[in-house]
Order: structure tokens, then sequence, then C-alpha cells
């Protein structure tokens, strides 16, 4: 099994490439792929859902939290591929601070079908405290969540 992180130091394509490299060298073939970014890391995760899918590598479970690219988060690719399973992308949309970090709302164009599943939950409306600064402390439990049951499942 392989869980890659990212935060805001995941930002570079040597990152990607290094988790890309671990996932397609390192891993056994029925090994679960599970993928977590977190602000610039969560677009790092995006783009190693995209490099597997190249090679026809499935991801059980993606979660972004506010992938963002400071001033550039209108411009983030957001479309997840079709080897993910399962997406959960949590955000936020305040235009506040000197970033004015946001992340937005994914897409796929198998979503919601049975061979994928996309939950996208915006927490702006929910919770007026909630930032870029502090959103990947407020999602942590429902992550740590979503990542055991994934580890626990029987396929």
């Amino acid at each position: 099994m392989a869980i890659a992180t990212g935060s805001f130091e995941f930002q570079t394509n040597k990152d990607v490439n290094d988790a890309f490299n671990f996932v397609t060298k390192d891993l056994q073939p029925d090994e679960k792929i599970i993928i977590y970014g977190y602000s610039l890391g969560g677009i790092g995760a995006q783009e190693l859902t995209r490099k597997l899918n190249e090679l026809g590598k499935k991801v059980d479970l993606l979660i972004t939290v506010d992938a963002v690219a400071a001033w550039y988060s209108d411009e983030v690719n957001r479309v997840i591929p079709d080897n993910v399973a399962k997406i959960f992308n949590f955000y936020q949309t305040k235009e506040k601070g000197v970033s004015e970090s946001r992340g937005g709302h994914s897409q796929s164009k198998l979503c919601n079908t049975p061979n994928q599943l996309l939950y996208n939950h915006n927490l702006t409306n929910q919770d007026k405290t909630v930032n870029h600064q502090n959103i990947d402390e407020k999602t942590k439990k429902a992550s740590e969540s979503l990542i055991i049951n994934e580890i626990i499942r029987e396929e």
C-alpha cells in the first residue's frame, strides 16, 4: 500500500516524479494507492493521478484539501482522471489573505458512476471560521477516517 502525502512543501515536478517513481517501482500490483494533498500538495496529488492514469494504474482514494495555486487558484485543472475510484475534495472559497488561496469544485467525466465516486465539500457556508490556513486541521479527522476505512476495506 502506498499513501502519498503533500502539503505546501509538495510543490515541484520533482516531488510528483519522485512519488510516481515510488508508486510504479516499489509497489506490488495488488497494493492500494491512496493519495492525499493539501494546498499546493493537492495540485501535486491531482497531477500524480494523471501520470498514473497514463500507465493505467488505479488510484483507490484521492483526498484533496483546498488544492490551490495562490493567485492562480482559478486556473487550476480540477478534472480528475478516470483511474481514481474515490475522490474526496474538501475546500473553502474565502478570498481573503495575501494570496487569496482558495480551493474549488473537482470535476470528472465518470462522476458518481459505479466506477467512480466524487464528493465535493465546500466548508465555507458550514463553518464561518474556515480558511486556507486552518482547513487542513478542520478536515483532519474526516481525512484520517477515509484513509483508515480504505485501508481496511476488502476488495
